[in-house]
């Protein structure tokens, strides 16, 4: 099997040999990291009231599974803010019409923020970032008008 792989910035074909893909295979399988949460002491996002619980111990299906715990009350907040800021900007693109998935090779849109609140957008072609929402140009475009115009707040 040939594969392409970037070294030192080149993309750079090579063939791997079967014993050389099934270690791969074998490698990549899920492991699932094991969170930690002290009893009493651990804060929970519901996301059905948008409210932060304090000292709630779920099961460790939850917990392991959803990503919806927290140790402090404060990262739990913020955690709840960052997820909501993206799901009102994902149903907005969506709402658009110009929300997309990413596509290696081709330009996908995406929205950041400057220190003073103002938004732009730029792409990315060759790479996801996780919890990023693509859109398209046009998309992207009227988002940040509509932003920085102050008729859409995240």
């Amino acid at each position: 099997m040939k594969i392409t792989v970037e070294i030192n910035g080149i993309d750079t074909e090579i063939t791997l040999t079967a014993e050389q893909i099934a270690k791969i295979e074998a490698d990549k399988k899920f492991k699932l990291f094991e969170f930690k949460y002290p009893k009493n002491e651990t804060y929970v996002v519901d996301f059905n009231t948008g409210v932060v619980i304090p000292k709630f111990v779920g099961d460790n299906e939850s917990i392991n599974y959803r990503g919806r715990y927290a140790i402090t009350q404060k990262v739990a907040e913020d955690k709840l803010a960052l997820l909501t800021r993206t799901a009102r900007l994902h149903a907005l693109a969506e709402q658009l019409g110009g929300l997309k998935e990413f596509e290696f090779g081709k330009l996908n849109y995406y929205i950041y923020i400057y220190p003073d609140g103002m938004v732009s957008y730029d792409y990315i072609q060759n790479r996801i970032v996780f919890g990023v929402t693509y859109m398209t140009y046009s998309c992207a475009v009227e988002i940040c008008h509509m932003i920085n115009k102050g008729k859409f707040v995240l």
